[in-house]
């Protein structure tokens, strides 16, 4: 090989002086292929490198997108020695999408649904290349995946708390998370169902952004919040009696609660109330009395939580023999002929609020109230009647204080 070479220079005009010579270009004779060498001055040899580690796609992955939605991703690499350049060496990407060879950018707007898979390659400086295996999964337009769950409903500590987020779009199944925030203490999110549940173990509100991840990793988050409130007091009734009463005389008392959440409803669960008396949902007893005795009734409460609570208590009341009244009344009669009778009415109100209490036409000119009750005012009117039932105008009208 030496002596070749010395033929070669000689017949360019060269001079060979030894090992010292640099050799850029050498010829081979015989119709052999050409050659290139580096060699350096001295003997040595190298390569241009310059860069740190091998070459690689560091992208693991890409998002989905939606056609008609403009989309965007930008591959990454590293070691080798920059620039870099991009290329898809095989398959190819979604309709509608495109690489930028310097930047490694994918922009574009999708024209058409499905998965692509295909081969990404990064060239460095130095010629070195690496691949990497990608895909991008387009969604239909119209099936933009997004979380439909608006709000959350408010937990009370203490209390066993359940929801579940819900979303649409996309491609099934869905993954859930916290991005950002976090949940009241004592609740956790399913990744796989999206159910949040627990009990929450301190009051206050927490504001949080869940996300959802369909199969082809398109995501969408959504900001929500839980109001979780101090525990609620135990439900108790705090009325310890009722006072005693007597016939023929007005009653009421009123039941008192705490607690629970209002507002509450009343009954009775056992014993009975006096006759004449009835207890109203709202707690308030009253009516008058028409039996002496003592009567033992016990009282519920319930609340309006969604665990209800309800809580008893036990009462006993008297009834006494009340003084009876009644009132004598005498009238006039119609100068106008054809009267058959007389229809009495009575109020508590004066002017107003009249309403009858004899049950049959009166056909006398008295009438004797026996339902009047003690401590009561009432006012009275008679009304004439004819054979045909017209009845006539109020009278004057005439009143009396029970005592």
């Amino acid at each position: 090989m030496p002596a070749r070479l010395h033929k070669l220079f000689a017949t360019k005009g060269l001079h060979y002086f030894g090992a010292a010579l640099l050799v850029t270009s050498i010829a081979m004779l015989g119709g052999c292929a050409g050659v290139t060498s580096n060699a350096k001055d001295g003997g040595g040899s190298g390569s241009g490198s310059g860069g740190s580690g091998s070459l690689a796609v560091s992208t693991a992955t890409l998002p989905g997108g939606t056609v008609g939605t403009a989309y965007s991703a930008t591959l990454q690499a590293s070691g080798g020695t920059t620039p870099y350049a991009w290329s898809v060496s095989s398959g190819t990407l979604p309709a509608g999408l495109s690489l930028n060879a310097t930047s490694g950018a994918i922009s574009g707007t999708p024209t058409s649904s499905g998965t692509s898979t295909f081969t990404i390659q990064v060239a460095d400086a130095n010629s070195g290349t690496a691949t990497k295996s990608l895909s991008i999964a387009v969604a239909a337009a119209g099936q933009t995946l997004s979380v439909s769950t608006t709000s959350l409903a408010a937990g009370t500590v203490g209390t066993a708390y359940s929801a579940t987020l819900q979303a649409s779009g996309g491609t099934t199944p869905y993954s859930w998370g916290v991005s950002s925030g976090s949940l009241p203490a004592g609740l956790t999110l399913n990744a796989s169902s999206g159910a949040i549940s627990g009990t929450p173990t301190a009051s206050g509100s927490s504001n949080f952004t869940v996300q959802v991840k369909d199969a082809n990793s398109a995501t969408a988050t959504k900001s929500l919040s839980i109001s979780v409130s101090a525990a609620a007091q135990a439900l108790a009734i705090t009325t310890t009696s009722v006072p005693d009463g007597s016939t023929n005389t007005a009653y009421s008392a009123f039941l008192y609660a705490a607690g629970g959440k209002t507002p509450y409803t009343w009954s009775i669960s056992s014993g009975s109330l006096p006759a004449g008396l009835t207890l109203s949902s709202t707690g308030d007893i009253t009516g008058v009395p028409t039996a002496t005795g003592t009567f033992s009734f016990t009282a519920e409460v319930t609340d309006s939580s969604s665990t209800k609570q309800t809580a008893t208590a036990n009462f006993s009341m008297t009834v006494a023999q009340g003084t009876s009244h009644s009132v004598a009344l005498t009238w006039t009669a119609s100068p106008t002929s054809g009267v058959a009778g007389y229809n009495v009415y009575r109020s508590t109100v004066d002017g107003s609020g009249f309403v009858q209490i004899n049950t049959s036409l009166v056909t006398s000119l008295t009438y004797t109230d026996g339902t009047v009750l003690d401590s009561t005012t009432y006012y009275w009117v008679v009304t004439a009647v004819d054979g045909s039932g017209n009845e006539s105008a109020y009278s004057p009208e005439f009143s009396l204080a029970i005592p």
